[in-house]
C-alpha cells in the first residue's frame, strides 16, 4: 500500500515495490513449509498472498511504465484519445481532469511565462515541460486505477472471509 503514496516519477516507488514482492515471496515460501501439503482447500491466507503477489506485480509494471513515460517521453505527446478520456468523466473520477481544464492551462501558461522570465527557455523546452506534465498525469491516472484494483481485491477477500 505504501507504493501508492510515492509520486509516480520516483525511483523509490520501484524499490519499495520490489521489496514488497520479495516479502510476499518469502511469506509464500514460509507458508509452503508450515502448512500441510495435499490439502484440498487452499487456506485463505495463502490465497490472499497469492492475489497480493499478482497485484504487486501489476503495480511494479505500472511503475515501470510510469518511469518510462515521465523520463523518456519528452518529444512525443500522449495520444489525444487518452488525453480526451482524462479530460472527461474518467478523468474526473480519477481526479486528474482538473489538470486539463482551460482555467488551469491559463494558470500553467502564466507560471511558465514567469519561469521563462527568470530562466531563458525556448519554445521547445516549454513544450517538453507540457509533454512531460501530460505523461505524468497519465501516470497518476494509471496509478489510481491500480490502487482501485488493489482495494477491490482487499474488499473481495474481506467479504469472502466474512461470508
Amino acid at each position: 500500500l505504501a507504493t501508492f503514496f510515492i509520486p509516480p516519477a520516483m525511483d523509490a516507488k520501484l524499490i519499495v515495490g520490489v521489496f514488497n514482492l520479495a516479502l510476499l515471496c518469502g511469506y509464500l515460501l514460509y507458508f509452503k513449509t508450515v502448512l500441510p501439503a495435499g490439502n484440498e482447500n487452499t487456506p485463505l491466507i495463502v490465497s490472499f498472498y497469492n492475489g497480493s503477489l499478482v497485484v504487486v506485480i501489476s503495480s511494479i509494471l505500472s511503475t515501470i511504465l510510469s518511469l518510462r513515460w515521465t523520463r523518456l517521453s519528452k518529444s512525443v505527446s500522449p495520444p489525444t484519445f487518452i488525453r480526451s478520456c482524462l479530460s472527461g468523466r474518467i478523468g474526473t473520477i480519477l481526479g486528474v481532469s482538473h489538470k486539463y481544464t482551460s482555467n488551469n492551462l491559463l494558470v500553467t501558461k502564466e507560471l511558465t511565462e514567469k519561469v521563462s522570465q527568470q530562466f531563458v527557455h525556448d519554445d521547445g523546452e516549454s513544450q517538453e515541460i507540457e509533454i512531460k506534465q501530460a505523461w505524468t498525469n497519465i501516470s497518476v491516472a494509471l496509478e489510481r486505477i491500480t490502487l482501485f484494483i488493489y482495494f477491490s481485491f482487499i474488499a473481495f477477500h474481506v467479504i469472502s472471509f466474512l461470508g
